[in-house]
């Protein structure tokens, strides 16, 4: 991962691992990231806004 993350959220979704939250407020721009197993990448996720993080 790009972000150092305390108890984030995980999931896994059509192969590809989702990693959401545990990080500072103002890190905004790497609130999620994604991990494709088959490229070996992490990518972050656009933030959502704030509709969806409240």
């Amino acid at each position: 991962m790009k972000v150092a993350r305390k108890n984030p959220v995980a999931g896994i979704v059509d192969g590809k691992i989702y990693v959401m939250g545990g990080c500072k407020a103002d890190e905004t721009k790497n609130w999620a990231e994604v991990f494709d197993p088959n490229t070996q990448t992490w990518e972050s996720l656009p933030d959502p806004g704030p509709r969806l993080l409240c």
